[in-house]
Formats: C-alpha cells, structure tokens, sequence
C-alpha cells in the first residue's frame, strides 16, 4: 500500500492552495474558548507548531480529513484582521455557499448557513491580542504538517480511521461517513439532514426554521454590537438549553433506538455473531452502535436512503411527544414520562422506542389534545405490562423483552394487552429497603394522577392540602428519588414486620432522609410541611396528625398495594 508524504507548511507559505471541506466532516464547532487558546498560542512566539492536518489530493484541490476545525479558525482570524489576501481558500461541499460568505465578509449581512462560525468571527474580531503588530507576523510563521494520503485510499475509511485513533471521532460520525459513501445522490443534503438531527437539544423543525432564515436581511450593525447582542446572548441561551430543557438521550441512543424501531417496523433479520433471538434485535448501548447497525446495513446498501427518511420523521415526533421539562404542557403526560425514565436502565430508556413504534403505527404527528389522551393510554398500557413482567416471578421487571414484543405487536396489529394476573404474592413490598424502586415511582404517578379522588386509610386529598397548605398538585413533578425512607419507627424497632412493612416505607431523597432521622412524630411533621413535595404517600401517611402503630401501618400497606396493582391482576393481596 501506498505511503502517505508529510511536510511542514507555514501559513505564509499555503497562500494559493484550495481546502475543502467533505461532506462527511463534522460541521465547525469551535467555542470560544478553543479561539482564545489558539490565538495566545500564535501570539506566543514565531513558529508556532499547528499540529498536523491530513488531506487527500483531489485535481487542484486539498479534501480536508483531519484538521477542518484548526484550518477554519485560522481563516477566521485572518477575516478578523481584516487582511485582504486570505490565506488560503476554503470551501465546503455540503454548503458551497459558505465558502463564498466567507470569502466575501460583511459583518451587516451575517448570512450564514452555520451560526457557529459567525460567532466565531465575531468573537475573533473584538479578541485584543489581535492588534499586537507582531501578531499577523506570528500567524504567518505559524507551522503545520501537512500530510497527503494517497489517491488509492478512501478518504471516508481514512478519516474514520484518524479520528478514531487519535478520539477525536465519535461513533455517531463514524457511522455518518460510512452512512455517507453509501449515498449516491444528494449526498450534501442528506448529510445536512443528518447533522440537524444530532443537534438532539435544539428541536429539529427549529433549526430548519433557521437555516431557512440565515439568508434574510437585517439592520446593519457594528462588531462591537453583534458581539454583545448576538454572542453573549447565544452564550445564555445554551447556558438555559443546557438545564432542564435538554433531550432526554444522546444523538447515539436516539440512533440505536430509531433502527429497533426500523428493523422491526420492516421484519427485518438481523445478522448476529451470537444468534439472538430475533425478538432482541437491536441492542441500546451507545459503545456498540457501529456494531448494531453492521447487523442491519452489512450487505443491504439499499436500506440508507429509507433509513434517514425514517430517523427524519421519528426525530419530529421524537420532539413533539418526548417531554422537556418546561416544554410539555399536559402534566400526565409530563409525570408518566418520568415514571419510565427514573427506572429505566442509565441513559437507556427504551419506552421511547415503543413510545416512537406507537407514533409511527397510528401516524401521530401533533401533540394535540387527542393525540396526547393515545399517547398516554398506550404508555400506562406499557407501565402495565412491565409490572406483569416482573410480578409473574417476583424479579425485575423485564424491560427489552418486554418493549420488543410490544414493538412487535404494534407493527402487527395485535393487541397489546396480556391478561391480568391472577394470584401474585406482594410480600416482596414488605422488605423495607430492599423493595425495588420502580414500585414506589409507579405508585407515585397513580397517586397524583387520581389525587382529587383519593381516599386511603380515612385520608383524602381536603386532607392533605389542610395540613400541607403548600402542597399543589398542579406543579408537583415525580422526581429523581435515591432511598427508601421508614417514616415511622417509634416503637417498632422490636416488630421488623411493622417497620418493613410497605406501609411504612416511602421513596425520597437521601439528603431529605438524613434530615429526617432520629426525630419524633411532630418534628418530623414540620419538617415535611416545609418540604412536601417528596412523595404522596408520605404526605398520606403524616396527613393523620397521629401516630401510627403496626396494625394502622398493615392496613395503609394493604391500600397501597390495591392502588399500586390496579389493572394488572385480580388479587393485589
């Protein structure tokens, strides 16, 4: 094979070649931080060493593998000197247009199909270092290797190789290259599409809404005003995106939930070293998605195509019914959601799969008032079936096979509710601490859903706002809990039974727990008012004003657990 030749440039000394940057290449992402260390690193000293940028030759071209994000700032430093002749050109292939924009720079104009890079020159034009007179002498000096692949070498498998081996190559993009070169028309667009989709915590239809926009005219203004209107601004606007408006997964996860969904949606079979089952296609771990999508597209080329279409449309749903807090105004919904999500495996919640197959079968695009009543049936009709799961032999709850075969019922129109259960032994709720999260979330979102109906162990919800005044159903939202707290241990430390009881147990947070221990009844009391959006059932279980004893806490236990297993099976006890 064929070796690739590496030279040392300086920047004067590149003044007439051509870079362009490749369809596969991640769009330009630098923040201003990664500026600001770049030019104190030139304004150091001559000679400055760039690091080394890998391209591929291409006729009177330079394709740019590795290296886009140093060539590009380097171009925009140069835009913010405000020196004439650039240093090199510098074109892009999905964006041709940006090329000229940026050949062309008119701070009042501001047409840019990537905000991030005028942000960058803004940035870069108010940086002070800049009008040191010795810092266009530096940047000049400036020193990089260049090396050139041979023409024999795909440059799409090089640069998954590079950017792998030196981590600076998410798998996502690794699979966009590879997804890329097997694109044969209208290759710039799709990888557009692709990268608006990974912006997972800008909602989609709002950055083509911008893009559609980065062409109209506005207001002239200085650099000086941009700066502190558009890019301060920007600043605080991520800082607020970056809460608790953020999506609820990774562009990684998405991806690998997106082609469960497509594989079962289209029966497709699925090439695996281990021969699983095909009910467990696809497997939701962000560290093996080229992996799992080798199973799909190893020899079916022709799927590419249909599957961007598919990650397209299941990513508007995605943002339409997949709650952001602040964002999602039916609270049903909101709280059921989170119901799935705090007891699904870490940065796996495979409800959205379901939740997406659900979309997709019944064509729900809107979150509508009607829409949303489906989409909260079909989600408590899934929080059932994973209960049945785990109540049929005591154990977890089994979340893939369970969510693979109601994906699979979707897609063929079967029914997806299995019959109740007729016996289940409830005993393991009466292990204290040991009792499994997921019931109290479950029990949690049943109690706030019907709370103005409530009625258990001579308790109702007057009950409950009279000695919780500062209890509002209306903004309460099922949280992150962490232990299980004995709300009542005075006297029962001789009778684990009463004290284990499920009764007597509450899901809250381990700080507020810690804050609660060794204090009797009433101090408890206040302290709880101060705080009352812990858990319902702790508020049913203080409402009293009195103190418990064990046969008081048995028949609140025998309650819950009415509450806890309706719909699921026919004897709770």
């Amino acid at each position: 094979m064929e070796e690739a030749k590496a030279n040392n440039r300086t920047i004067h000394s590149i003044k007439s070649y051509k870079f362009e940057i490749p369809f596969y290449q991640r769009a330009y992402s630098w923040r201003k931080q990664d500026i600001e260390k770049l030019i104190s690193d030139i304004n150091g000293k001559e000679g400055h060493y760039l690091g080394n940028i890998v391209v591929k030759k291409n006729d009177d071209k330079f394709i740019v593998i590795d290296g886009q994000q140093r060539l590009t700032t380097i171009y925009i430093i140069f835009m913010a000197l405000g020196v004439k002749e650039k240093p090199f050109e510098l074109s892009y292939e999905i964006d041709s247009s940006d090329g000229e924009k940026l050949k062309n720079f008119n701070v009042n104009e501001r047409k840019y199909v990537n905000r991030q890079i005028l942000d960058a020159i803004l940035f870069a034009s108010n940086n002070e270092i800049l009008c040191k007179d010795s810092f266009e002498k530096n940047i000049n000096s400036a020193i990089f290797t260049m090396t050139i692949i041979p023409e024999t070498v795909k440059a799409t498998e090089y640069f998954e190789l590079v950017n792998t081996k030196s981590i600076q190559l998410e798998n996502h993009q690794a699979l966009k290259a590879r997804f890329l070169s097997n694109i044969k028309d209208n290759y710039a667009d799709v990888a557009r599409k692709w990268d608006m989709i990974s912006n997972m915590d800008e909602k989609y239809k709002d950055q083509i809404l911008e893009r559609n926009q980065a062409d109209l005219p506005i207001e002239p203004k200085t650099i000086r005003e941009l700066l502190e209107s558009d890019f301060n601004g920007k600043e605080e606007k991520q800082t607020e995106t970056n809460s608790d408006a953020k999506s609820l997964v990774k562009f990684p996860v998405f991806l690998l939930l997106v082609l469960k969904v497509f594989v079962a949606k289209n029966g497709l079979n699925v090439d695996s070293e281990n021969k699983v089952d095909p009910k467990n296609k696809i497997i939701i771990d962000k560290d093996k998605l080229l992996g799992e999508f080798e199973k799909v597209f190893r020899e079916k080329t022709n799927l590419h195509y249909e599957f961007i279409a598919f990650l397209e449309s299941m990513r508007k749903k995605f943002d339409e019914f997949v709650y952001r807090d602040d964002e999602m105004k039916n609270k049903i919904l909101l709280n059921l959601q989170r119901l799935f999500y705090y007891t699904s495996e870490y940065d796996k919640p495979e409800f959205i799969a379901a939740l997406l197959a659900f979309l997709d079968k019944n064509s729900l695009d809107a979150c509508n008032d009607k829409n949303t009543q489906k989409v909260i049936e079909f989600l408590e009709q899934l929080d059932n079936e994973l209960a049945k799961s785990a109540l049929k032999k005591n154990e977890s709850r089994k979340i893939v096979e369970t969510i693979n075969d109601v994906i699979g019922k979707i897609y063929k129109g079967e029914s997806l509710e299995t019959p109740v259960l007729e016996k289940i032994d409830s005993k393991f709720l009466d292990t204290g601490t040991a009792v499994p999260h997921y019931w109290f979330y479950r029990l949690e979102y049943l109690l706030w859903r019907d709370f103005n109906s409530l009625s258990a162990c001579d308790t109702c919800a007057d009950d409950i706002k009279k000695v919780f005044p500062k209890f509002n159903r209306d903004e309460y939202l099922i949280k992150s809990q962490d232990t299980v707290e004995h709300m009542w241990a005075t006297n029962l430390q001789e009778n684990n039974k009463a004290l284990d009881d499920f009764g007597n147990l509450a899901l809250i947070r381990k700080d507020f727990n810690s804050s609660l221990s060794d204090y009797d009844f009433g101090e408890k009391l206040k302290m709880i008012k101060e705080s009352p959006s812990s858990s319902i059932k702790m508020l049913i279980f203080y409402a009293s004003q009195k103190g418990y004893d064990k046969d008081i806490i048995g028949r609140l236990g025998d309650e819950m657990k009415k509450i806890l297993f309706q719909g699921i099976t026919n004897d709770p006890l």
